[in-house]
């Protein structure tokens, strides 16, 4: 699960990081596309070896012993984490096309930003 949880996080920074440096086009296109499609990668890992080892995965997290979340991901689920992955990895690798031009350089790390969240 650690690995899970390190993958959203790096995929959530991939739609920091352009918002950060939008003002050097380039550098935002990298650190974009790079920590997406690493996030992506090591998503799609940690779903593929859920998948073929069965067994159900767990993690759970207490606050105050008043609230809790909990996460657990069978077979079925790294199924379907294995396709979502598979698909924002290459909609990432795409985006080296979309993003040639740096015409609205401010709204397009807006777009992604909200669209990995």
């Amino acid at each position: 699960m650690n690995l899970f949880f390190l993958s959203l996080a790096i995929i959530f920074c991939g739609g920091l990081l352009p918002l950060i440096f939008w003002r050097q086009f380039t550098l935002m296109k990298i650190s974009g596309i790079l920590a997406i499609g690493g996030g992506c990668l090591l998503g799609l890992i940690d779903a593929g070896t859920k998948l073929f080892n069965p067994g159900p995965y767990a993690a759970s997290f207490d606050y105050q012993n008043a609230f809790s979340l909990s996460f657990q991901i069978d077979a079925l689920s790294a199924f379907f984490h294995v396709a979502i992955y598979l698909i924002c990895l290459l909609a990432a690798l795409t985006a080296t096309t979309t993003w040639t031009t740096p015409k609205r350089r401010f709204a397009r790390p807006v777009i992604t930003f909200f669209s990995v969240c």
